[in-house]
């Protein structure tokens, strides 16, 4: 039962992701990335505190792990999710996916080998190189009707990458003595905290907030933000808790399939043949990683 709950959380995460950047990259188009970082971490932060009252999980952090998750908080949500959605206006949902799914691996996996001294495994290793090998499928060579507003979206998904793996490894020591839930409020608090004081401090708090008077946009932004909070934040966390990481990890790699499949059926999307094969060349480096990091 407990294999059942686990396969079934990662699988609904999995798909949630999928279905929220989709329609995060159409939604995307009417508001700015501050607009769109400022309130998701606000408001993803109080469904999920809800969520962590309701579980009786302990909200409670030790001082001494405060400024880690401030800085996580900044680095991860204030930079790393703007990142995202400037790159998200620039790119298709599946390229940035699997950029952003695989990037994190092997940027943690430099960054944990430079600060925390972690030496990679060969299996590992191969992994990041054959990530790499897919990846170049996907990104090369840049599409000329694309020019340099994909170079940029290139740019910011790579900015959005590192921002993300660099709060991840801050996280590290903190997530061993804090449930995982607690941390992701407080990161998201955070984040959204700093994106307000930028706001007031700029004195545009009332521009990035006006794209919510209009009823078309608010609507599906706060349904796709629940859906997140949700089925992505949410169950991904049951998921870990109910099954091992390697079964976790590989049913979460599915993302781009996902994607893949939505953008085919609901908008008549013809993925190209090299999109295929580097998709599939990168899932099987992620898992590589994956189980690189675990064995």
């Amino acid at each position: 039962m407990k294999e059942i709950i686990g396969i079934s959380a990662a699988l609904i995460s999995t798909l949630s992701w999928a279905i929220g950047t989709t329609k995060l990259k159409e939604i995307g188009e009417k508001a700015s990335p501050i607009t769109m970082t400022l309130v998701k971490s606000i408001y993803c932060a109080i469904l999920l505190a809800i969520i962590a009252l309701l579980t009786r999980a302990n909200l409670f952090i030790k001082p001494e792990y405060l400024w880690t998750l401030i800085a996580s908080g900044v680095v991860g949500i204030t930079l790393g999710d703007c990142f995202f959605f400037a790159s998200l206006k620039r790119l298709s949902p599946i390229v940035l996916s699997v950029i952003l799914l695989a990037g994190p691996d092997i940027a943690t996996g430099i960054l944990s080998f430079i600060f925390l001294k972690e030496l990679p495994s060969i299996t590992t290793i191969i992994g990041i190189v054959t990530t790499l090998l897919g990846l170049s499928f996907i990104i090369f060579p840049v599409k000329e009707e694309g020019g340099k507003s994909e170079i940029l979206g290139y740019v910011f998904a790579f900015l959005s990458l590192i921002c993300m793996a660099a709060s991840t490894v801050m996280l590290k020591p903190t997530l061993t003595e804090n449930p995982t839930i607690t941390a992701t409020v407080y990161r998201l608090l955070f984040g959204g905290i700093a994106l307000i004081l930028y706001t007031v401090l700029t004195k545009q708090t009332g521009d990035y907030l006006e794209p919510f008077k209009d009823k078309s946009f608010a609507k599906p932004y706060f349904g796709v933000m629940s859906m997140l909070a949700i089925g992505g934040f949410w169950l991904s966390i049951m998921a870990f808790k109910n099954i091992n990481l390697i079964t976790a990890s590989t049913l979460m790699t599915l993302e781009p399939l996902f994607i893949l499949f939505i953008m085919m059926f609901c908008y008549r999307y013809k993925p190209l043949k090299k999109e295929v094969i580097g998709i599939i060349i990168t899932l099987i480096g992620i898992l590589l990683i994956s189980c690189g990091e675990i064995l």
